[in-house]
């Protein structure tokens, strides 16, 4: 990730009302300054005036530097950074088992690095706030998915990876959000993401709780399937994968092909 010699300027998001998109568009106003992703006035996260050839290349490094400006901005950067690692690596397994193309992986792996990346928008007093948030500030915490939508949106080869940023808090029985929409409505890449970073974070420890054991947040999973709020068939694909989930995987494992992946899911193991 991260072609030095191949840079491009971002669109400052900071210009929003002069490109015509309002204020309040974003939802929260006092997000506005954190969405230009300056390093100063008039300066962009990338810097450069050498368009890519490859466009991929530029989604590259424009998900390398939208992910350094998140992990910055939270106390618990290298916690974040290992969790969008774990949360890659799961979701690419869950594609693999459902027989997803190539350039849906590709998207899954994006948006395992940007689902929460609207979060850069959210006030540091409301992100890293330890105890629950009141209803004020889970309305605001709720704004995230559509400022990631709205950051990513000028980038073409993001365009496959905007439904996982805006849906991935969606439910099954159309009671999440931003939007309220229900069973195979919410988009399937949205659904693996979200039902991958579930279970990662059950079994993480969080500022607000502690690691769950594997067997348990398999338990959470499950009731919240027969509660109506997760896909029935990626509840019954998690079980699948459950013996590969529940084992550390190797340190090279980021670095899998798809071929090596298919083998994994295939022997419920890793080799």
């Amino acid at each position: 990730m991260g072609h030095s010699l191949h840079r491009t300027v971002v669109p400052d998001l900071g210009s929003a009302e002069q490109r015509g998109v309002h204020r309040n568009a974003l939802l929260i106003p006092e997000a506005l300054p954190l969405l230009t992703l300056a390093t100063g006035p008039g300066e962009s996260v990338i810097r450069g005036n050498a368009v890519p050839a490859d466009p991929d290349w530029q989604a590259d490094d424009f998900i390398d530097a939208l992910t350094r400006k998140l992990i910055e901005k939270v106390a618990n950067g290298e916690q974040l950074e290992s969790h969008c690692h774990r949360l890659a690596l799961m979701a690419s397994l869950l594609g693999v088992q459902l027989g997803l193309s190539p350039s849906d992986m590709l998207s899954l792996r994006r948006g395992a690095y940007l689902h929460d990346i609207g979060k850069i928008g959210i006030p540091p007093a409301i992100l890293l706030k330890r105890g629950p948030l009141d209803k004020r500030e889970w309305r605001i915490m709720k704004k995230h998915p559509a400022i990631g939508e709205h950051i990513c949106r000028d980038l073409p080869s993001l365009r496959d990876v905007l439904p996982i940023i805006r849906s991935h808090h969606e439910r099954w029985d159309g009671t999440g959000y931003p939007d309220g929409l229900r069973g195979e409505e919410i988009p399937l890449l949205a659904r693996i993401t979200q039902i991958a970073d579930i279970y990662d974070a059950l079994t993480t420890e969080r500022p607000y709780k502690c690691a769950f054991a594997p067997e348990k947040a398999l338990e959470i999973i499950q009731e919240e399937g027969e509660r109506g709020w997760r896909d029935p068939s990626l509840v019954q694909c998690i079980q699948n994968l459950f013996p590969v989930f529940k084992t550390l995987p190797p340190e090279n494992a980021s670095s899998f092909s798809l071929q090596s992946l298919a083998e994994v899911v295939k022997q419920r193991k890793w080799s």
